[in-house]
C-alpha cells in the first residue's frame, strides 16, 4: 500500500486591496470619536478615552462653575449687607440730626471751685448740679399757659449737667450734633475765694456774668440766687411769669415791657397779653389785648383775653364774637401755642361762653364741667382753682337754667377741689345771686347784692359792678316796689352796656313808660344783634302790656338766635295762653322743658294751661314738681294754692 501525501493547498498570489476609511462627518473631535466608538467598541480604544477624558473635563468645569456662582452670590449679599448697613447708619445719624436740629436744652457745665472747697465735696460738678436743681425748681413753680417749646428763647428740656469726656461716642456725637443744629444755651462758672467768704460766677451764652458774693455758710443760698438770674437770662418770659406769680409784679412789668417792643411780633403780642392780663382795669386791659391781637390775629390768648373782658364791661356782642374766634382758632393749629391742659380748658371755656350768650345754659354747664376735668399734664399747683373754677361756673350756668339742685351738686364738687377761701366765698355769693335773679325771687337779688362782699367779689370775678350789679339790683328793687332808687341806680349804667339796656328796659315798663322801655329795647337789640336775651325781655315787657301778638314776634327772634333757649319758649306759651290757645301753649311749654326741665316757674305755667284744657290730673302733676324745685316766693305760694 502507498501512501499518499496531500499537499497543502496553495492561496492565491494576489492579496485583496484594504477597505478605505470613511471621511469624518464632522470636525468635532468629540463627534469624531463618538462616531469611531461605534466602530471600535473596545474599552481602551483612544476614542472612548477621549470621551472619557471630556466628560471628566466638563465635571470639573460644572463644580468650579457651581462654587463660582456661590462665591459671587456671597459676594452680593456681602455687598448688600453692607449697603443696608450704610442705610441704617446713614438713617440713625439723620434721625440724630433732626432730633438735634430740634432740641433746645440748656446745658451747665460744672464749675471750677478752690481746691479746699473741692476737697470737702464741694466740687465743680456738685455746684453745677445744684444750680440744675434750682433752675427745675423755679420752672416747677411757674404757671404758664404756654406750650414749652413756644418760647421763642426757651429751653423746652431739663436742664442737665454734662460731664466732658474723651473718645467718640454715640452719645458725644448726639451732644455734638445738638450744639452745632439745636438751640443750645451753656453755662459755665467758678466759685472763688473773696475777703470775707466766696463769690458765685455764673454766665449763661455770650451774656456777662452775674456774681454774687456772701459768706461760705451761704454758698447754697448764692447758688440758688444765680439760677434765678440764669433763669431770668435765659427765659425771660417765663421768669417774669414766676415773679409775677410770686408778688413781684413790678419787675415781671419790667420785662414784660421790654419784651413788648423788641422781638418778633408774636413775642411782642404775647408780652402784650401778658401786660393785659395784669390790668385791674377793663378798659385799659382791653386796649393791651386789642393792640397783642393787632400784632398776631391768631393768638388764642389775645382773643381770649378780649373776650373775657368784653364781657366784664358789658359787650356781650363782642364777648359772643371773640369767645367764637378763640375756639376756632384753639380748635385748629394755634392750639399747639398753649399746653395742652390750657388749651383744654380755654376751648371748652369759649365755647361756653358762645352757649351762654345765645341762652343755652345747659350745653354751657356741659362743657364747663368737661373743662373743669384735669388732663395728664396739668401742673399740680393748676390742678385746684382752674378745675375747682369751672366746676363752680358749670354751676353758675345750671342757676340760669333754674336747676338749683344740678347747681348745688356742682358747687359742692368744686368747693371740694378749691383752697382759696376768699375765691370760694366770692363765687358762693354769686351763684346764689345767679340763682335768685333765674326764678325772679327779687326779695333776695336784693338781700344778695346789698351785701357788703357783693361789690368785691364781682369786681374780682364777673366784672364791673356798675355792669354786672348794679343793673341786677336796680331791676330788682324795681319789682319790689322801689321805683326812685332803682331809676337813679339804672341811670348810673354805662350807655354800651347790653344787659343795663335790658334792666332799664324792664324798669320803664315796670315804672309804666312803654315809650321808654321800647327805646331800651330797641338800644339792646342794636347792640347785640346775634343774641336773644334782649328779644326775650321786650316781648315780656309786651305781653305785660297786653299785646301778645307784639309779644310774639318778639319771641320767635329770639327763638331764631337762641334755639336752645328756653325763655322765648315759655313766654311765647304764656302769650298764646292768653290768645287762648292751650294746645299750642302746651307744645311750647313742653318744647322749653326740654331745654329747661327743672324750671318751677315752667311747671306752674304748664300746670295752668293743663287745667284750661281740662286735663286736671296732669295739671296737679306739673304743679306737685314744680313744688319740689326752686321758686319765688310769689310762685311757691300760687302753687301751694292750687294743690289745696
Amino acid at each position: 500500500m502507498t501512501d499518499t501525501v496531500r499537499a497543502p493547498r496553495r492561496r492565491s498570489a494576489s492579496k485583496p486591496a484594504p477597505k478605505p476609511e470613511p471621511d469624518p462627518t464632522t470636525s468635532d473631535p468629540i463627534e469624531i470619536a463618538l462616531e469611531m466608538v461605534q466602530d471600535d467598541p473596545a474599552p481602551e480604544s483612544p476614542a472612548r478615552r477621549l470621551i472619557l477624558e471630556q466628560i471628566e473635563l466638563i465635571r470639573a468645569e460644572r463644580h468650579h462653575l457651581r462654587w463660582q456662582l456661590a462665591s459671587e452670590r456671597a459676594g452680593l449679599g456681602l455687598k448688600l449687607l453692607t449697603g443696608l448697613a450704610g442705610l441704617v447708619a446713614a438713617g440713625v445719624l439723620a434721625a440724630m440730626a433732626f432730633d438735634a436740629a430740634g432740641s433746645r436744652s440748656l446745658i451747665v457745665e460744672p464749675f471750677s471751685t478752690p481746691a479746699d472747697l473741692a476737697g470737702r465735696g464741694l466740687t465743680g460738678q456738685a455746684v453745677a448740679s445744684r444750680l440744675v436743681d434750682g433752675l427745675t425748681e423755679l420752672q416747677d413753680q411757674t404757671l404758664s399757659s404756654r406750650a414749652a417749646d413756644s418760647y421763642d428763647n426757651g429751653w423746652g428740656e431739663r436742664a442737665r449737667v454734662e460731664i466732658p469726656s474723651t473718645g467718640v461716642s454715640l452719645g458725644e456725637l448726639q451732644a455734638y450734633l445738638r450744639g452745632w443744629l439745636g438751640e443750645e444755651v451753656r453755662i459755665s462758672g467758678e466759685v472763688t475765694r473773696t475777703p470775707t467768704g466766696v463769690a458765685v460766677i455764673a454766665r449763661a451764652g455770650g451774656q456777662p456774668g452775674v456774681r454774687l458774693e456772701g459768706s461760705e455758710a451761704e454758698l447754697d443760698a448764692l447758688v440758688l440766687k444765680a439760677a434765678e438770674q440764669v433763669y431770668r437770662m435765659t427765659q425771660p418770659e417765663r421768669y417774669a411769669a414766676w415773679a409775677h406769680q410770686h408778688g413781684r409784679a413790678a419787675e415781671a412789668t419790667a420785662i414784660f415791657d421790654r419784651l413788648a417792643v423788641s422781638g418778633s411780633r408774636t413775642q411782642r403780642a404775647r408780652a402784650r397779653t401778658a401786660l393785659a392780663s395784669m390790668q385791674d382795669d377793663h378798659r385799659a386791659a382791653l386796649a393791651e389785648f386789642d393792640l397783642a391781637r393787632r400784632l398776631d390775629p391768631e393768638l388764642p390768648t389775645a382773643w381770649e383775653g378780649l373776650y373775657e373782658r368784653q364781657g366784664a364791661v358789658g359787650h356781650d356782642q363782642a364777648a359772643l364774637e371773640g369767645a367764637r374766634r378763640t375756639a376756632a382758632l384753639l380748635n385748629g393749629r394755634r392750639a399747639a401755642d398753649l399746653a395742652p391742659w390750657v388749651a383744654h380748658l380755654s376751648r371748652n371755656s369759649a365755647e361756653a361762653t358762645v352757649a351762654e350768650e345765645l341762652g343755652d345754659y345747659a350745653e354751657a354747664a356741659r362743657l364747663l364741667t368737661i373743662a373743669g376735668d384735669p388732663t395728664v399734664d396739668q401742673p399740680v399747683i393748676a390742678c385746684r382753682r382752674c378745675a375747682g373754677s369751672a366746676l363752680l361756673w358749670a354751676g353758675a350756668s345750671h342757676a340760669s337754667n333754674r336747676d338749683g339742685a344740678a347747681m348745688r351738686r356742682l358747687r359742692a364738687q368744686g368747693l371740694s377741689t378749691m383752697a382759696d377761701a376768699s375765691y370760694v366765698e366770692a363765687t358762693v355769693l354769686l351763684t346764689d345771686l345767679r340763682l335768685a335773679r333765674a326764678v325772679e325771687d327779687w326779695p333776695a337779688v336784693v338781700a344778695l347784692a346789698r351785701r357788703p362782699a357783693a361789690a368785691p367779689a364781682t369786681a374780682a370775678i364777673v366784672g364791673e359792678p356798675q355792669t354786672a350789679l348794679t343793673p341786677l339790683l336796680a331791676r330788682a328793687l324795681a319789682e319790689t316796689g322801689q321805683a326812685a332808687e332803682a331809676k337813679a341806680l339804672i341811670g348810673a349804667t354805662p350807655a354800651d352796656c347790653y344787659a343795663c339796656q335790658i334792666e332799664r328796659g324792664a324798669i320803664a315798663a315796670r315804672a309804666g313808660d312803654p315809650k321808654g322801655a321800647d327805646a331800651a329795647f330797641a338800644r339792646a337789640v342794636a347792640m347785640g344783634p346775634d343774641l336773644p336775651a334782649a328779644h326775650a325781655a321786650w316781648g315780656r315787657a309786651l305781653l305785660a302790656r297786653g299785646d301778645a301778638e307784639g309779644a310774639r314776634r318778639q319771641f320767635k327772634l329770639a327763638m331764631a338766635k337762641g334755639p336752645r333757649f328756653a325763655d322765648p319758649l315759655k313766654f311765647d306759651g304764656d302769650a298764646l295762653s292768653r290768645l287762648g290757645k292751650p294746645e299750642a301753649a302746651l307744645a311750647r311749654y313742653a318744647a322749653a322743658a326740654e331745654r329747661a326741665p327743672n324750671w318751677g316757674a315752667l311747671r306752674l305755667a304748664w300746670g295752668d294751661a293743663l287745667e284750661r284744657a281740662g286735663r286736671l290730673d296732669q295739671a296737679r302733676a306739673q304743679w306737685r314738681m314744680a313744688l319740689a324745685l326752686d321758686l319765688s316766693a310769689a310762685d311757691r305760694a300760687a302753687v301751694k294754692a292750687r294743690l289745696s
